[in-house]
């Protein structure tokens, strides 16, 4: 696993503020170096692909789906500051039977670029989503990821993270971007499947994330809860930007043993509220 962390940041381009970032919360987390090797990669490799590495716990299952707990640092109730985190303690993952054999008996860490959502699934061999809003014409593929590769940086629409250890995959990150009426729209589904030598606990907090502003950055954040009709209960973000930016809608549900997060904002201001409208939608389009 030691390549497979090297590899790995060799294919980020992260800020220098981002690397500081990082490093602050590894240090953080120092007490937790008797986790295994592997998992803390694993762990490392969320810290990235989310660009502020935090940790987090979780609550209840409601008809399979669960909902998210956001914790927060110097918070209150309605006023959440300026960062927060999110796992899923109730989540069930995988049977490693549910994948093709190439990912059962994958040995290391792996970067998969697609064409679409749908194409990373096939490789997955299950459906993460099944949503009508995000199927329909009028939402495009949005090339939104720089990764580099060979030395060149590629501008891509979707991509997947893939781990496995003792050949034997356990953690799968797929990740999109489309653009909807002027809106940019991302949607990143962590799958587990059970590993002979990562306990449950360890299972729960491969699926955390967390997302840390500066002070100036944010007015507020504010948490609800949302209850679709197709029994989704989602935790919904939203991120008050200062400086006359856009607001951020971030939601947040597991389900199928997948967790997920939806983030959506609009490049005009003056369709915050349509954003938040939009992304209601598709949770409503959910089908599990």
């Amino acid at each position: 696993m030691n390549n497979t962390y090297r590899k790995l940041m060799e294919q980020q381009c992260l800020s220098e503020q981002a690397k500081q970032a990082m490093i602050h919360n590894l240090q953080r987390n120092e007490e937790r170096s008797s986790r295994p090797f592997f998992l803390r990669a694993a762990i490392v490799t969320a810290c990235i692909l989310l660009m502020v590495p935090l940790t987090a716990y979780a609550v209840e299952t409601f008809f399979g789906i669960s909902v998210v707990d956001i914790v927060m640092g110097n918070t209150s109730s309605n006023q959440l500051g300026t960062g927060y985190e999110v796992n899923y303690p109730d989540l069930t993952s995988r049977q490693l039977s549910d994948f093709p054999e190439e990912i059962q008996t994958m040995e290391d860490y792996r970067l998969v670029v697609y064409d679409s959502w749908q194409e990373a699934e096939e490789e997955l061999g299950i459906t993460l989503v099944n949503n009508a809003f995000l199927s329909d014409e009028s939402v495009t593929k949005e090339r939104a990821y720089d990764l580099k590769e060979e030395g060149i940086f590629h501008r891509v629409h979707c991509f997947g993270h893939y781990n496995g250890f003792n050949n034997q995959f356990y953690r799968a990150t797929i990740t999109a971007a489309y653009r909807y009426d002027n809106m940019h729209i991302t949607l990143r589904s962590t799958v587990t499947c059970e590993h002979p030598e990562i306990s449950k606990e360890e299972e729960y907090e491969m699926h955390w994330h967390g997302v840390q502003y500066r002070d100036r950055d944010v007015d507020e954040i504010l948490q609800e809860q949302y209850l679709a009709e197709n029994g989704i209960n989602a935790t919904i973000i939203t991120v008050d930007r200062t400086g006359g930016k856009s607001t951020e809608y971030e939601a947040t549900f597991s389900a199928n043993g997948a967790s997920y997060r939806i983030t959506i904002k609009s490049y005009d201001k003056s369709k915050d509220n349509e954003a938040k409208e939009n992304l209601l939608e598709i949770l409503e389009s959910f089908v599990f």
